[in-house]
């Protein structure tokens, strides 16, 4: 369904045989926030409110919830909605994901963390920024993408299967450029980045494709950055 060679998901490209695909996709904007925004509420960015880069210091606003989005639709529709990752649409309680019909979320508000400190070192002074729901909760040392993935796996089979109708966002913080551990000598593709990363992410991709096997109905994005 996805068209890799090499990353086989035959969870999901069941899901889609027996489903409806949706095969163009367009961008209101080449950056984060606003291309966000845009694709939560189906509006332009201006629209929105969100027309550039938001911050990630805390304390500012971002995506009002007056807005409505398509977790808050489908919820009001019976589909139990959760987000996994990078926000990236405001830090205050109005404007983070629970405000905008997510039932679960698990990541960070600003724009970019690091792997392992969960840091946002890109404004002054660097905050720390892992949070579940509306709790700041501390990994340090843990793989951010492998904690993404542990959390987007239990959502999936936790759900109940008698109304197995579920929305999840799953939204990397990037693409994996580093890893403390390996030989940063041996490289691989465009990125220049070295091959154990993208082999984590694959694995922790092929654990989300494998919990689809038992659920029915689904909106699923795997967005990086």
């Amino acid at each position: 369904m996805i068209g890799s060679e090499h990353v086989k998901t035959p969870n999901i490209d069941k899901l889609a045989c027996e489903g409806i695909r949706f095969t163009n996709w367009y961008s209101n904007s080449p950056v984060c926030s606003p291309s966000r925004a845009s694709l939560l509420t189906g509006k332009y960015p201006i629209r929105t409110g969100v027309d550039h880069i938001l911050t990630g210091k805390r304390g500012h606003a971002g995506l009002s919830n007056q807005h409505e989005t398509l977790p808050s639709k489908l919820k009001e529709n019976g589909y139990k909605t959760a987000m996994f990752g990078k926000w990236h649409l405001g830090t205050t309680p109005e404007t983070r994901p629970n405000a905008h019909g997510f039932d679960e979320f698990f990541g960070f508000h600003a724009g970019c963390v690091d792997y392992y400190s969960h840091i946002f070192y890109w404004e002054s002074p660097p905050v720390h920024d892992l949070w579940e729901n509306e709790e700041e909760v501390w990994e340090n040392g843990e793989y951010l993408t492998e904690s993404i993935t542990e959390r987007a796996v239990n959502f999936i089979q936790d759900q109940n299967m008698d109304q197995p109708s579920i929305f999840q966002f799953f939204w990397a913080n990037r693409p994996p450029l580093f890893d403390r551990s390996i030989d940063f000598s041996i490289l691989s593709g465009e990125l220049n980045a070295p091959i154990r990363p993208f082999n984590r992410f694959f694995n922790s991709f092929g654990r989300i494709e494998r919990s689809y096997s038992t659920v029915q109905s689904t909106f699923q994005f795997f967005r990086a950055n």
